[in-house]
């Protein structure tokens, strides 16, 4: 089965608390409260997909929160995209033999970043000299173990950053995404004005057509929906 992970990595992990969150049969979402984000994990007969690590978690503790659930080895970590809260991770996974899913523009990048010597403070990849193993999107890609597809889109058009990724999940009709869409407390006022990247990332689902009915946000305390989306940017309901 597979796993849907957002990562991040620093030299000394931070204690924080993780919860682990089943959203439906084979889809949990790992809860950190260290700047409160979320891994979310899709189990498949051919591995686990993860989506994004949350910068300075203790890497070891969510295996171990896997572990609970799955016996299946980690395949493929999908990269949203390269700001260290969402990639400081990914050597972690890289070392377990996954496979990094990420923007075309991305890997350039990566390479270059990991191929300079850690000597201080080796990390496993450092130690084991793994090699990277690279999927890359320009537009569209999908992962599929013959049961479920996994779409991995690029978001067109955002400020926030040019090769930027989303996820969904259209069995279960779930998106996850990270920076674009931060949702607040269940309670809370929508902003005075909406955030652009919240815009766009509207915008984007709207251009895909995808039927969106959860928001699995890399970042923030809880699943949103489209219904909450809307509200934060002040549209009233889909001009599908």
């Amino acid at each position: 089965m597979w796993v849907a992970y957002v990562h991040g990595q620093q030299p000394g992990p931070i204690a924080a608390k993780q919860e682990l969150i089943k959203i439906k049969d084979d889809l949990y979402v790992i809860h950190t409260d260290f700047v409160p984000g979320n891994t979310t994990a899709l189990i498949t007969d051919e591995g686990v997909v993860l989506v994004d690590d949350k910068f300075g978690v203790d890497h070891d503790n969510i295996m171990a929160a896997l572990k609970k659930v799955t016996d299946q080895p980690i395949r493929y970590v999908i990269n949203s995209h390269v700001h260290f809260d969402h990639s400081g991770g990914l050597r972690t996974y890289v070392d377990e033999g996954a496979t990094v899913v990420t923007h075309q523009m991305n890997q350039p990048y990566f390479e270059q970043a990991w191929a300079a010597p850690r000597t201080i403070n080796p990390d496993r990849m450092a130690l084991s000299k793994k090699a990277a193993k690279f999927e890359t999107v320009t537009d569209k890609h999908v992962l599929t173990d013959g049961k479920r597809n996994i779409e991995i889109h690029s978001i067109a058009g955002s400020g926030h950053n040019d090769a930027f990724l989303m996820i969904y999940l259209p069995k279960e009709k779930i998106l996850i995404e990270g920076d674009a869409f931060t949702p607040a407390a269940a309670d809370a006022p929508p902003p005075a004005v909406p955030n652009p990247y919240t815009v766009n990332l509207y915008e984007n689902i709207q251009r895909l057509k995808l039927d969106v009915r959860q928001i699995a946000a890399i970042h923030g305390p809880r699943v949103a929906t489209m219904a909450d989306l809307r509200t934060a940017i002040g549209v009233k309901a889909d001009t599908n």
